[in-house]
């Protein structure tokens, strides 16, 4: 099941004022009417699987390391 944004907790963490999403939370932001979300994730090891999106993304981490694959290449 996939939660809409206001079913997210906002909470004021590490991050900010915005939705945190933990390891247990199914997100789509290609669900969501916005043009631009704010969300952090605070997780260790996390393993979103094959997945794709219509939307654009950012992705940051201001320590440890992400890992992910783009069409056929392992970006790290």
């Amino acid at each position: 099941m996939l939660y809409p944004l206001t079913s997210l907790r906002p909470k004021t963490s590490k991050f900010g004022q915005m939705a945190l999403i933990e390891e247990n939370t199914q997100f789509d932001a290609d669900k969501l009417t916005a043009n631009v979300v704010g969300i952090a994730a605070d997780v260790g090891r996390h393993d979103s699987g094959m997945h794709q999106h219509h939307k654009g993304q950012l992705l940051y981490a201001p320590q440890g390391c992400m890992t992910f694959a783009l069409n056929d290449s392992i970006c790290i």
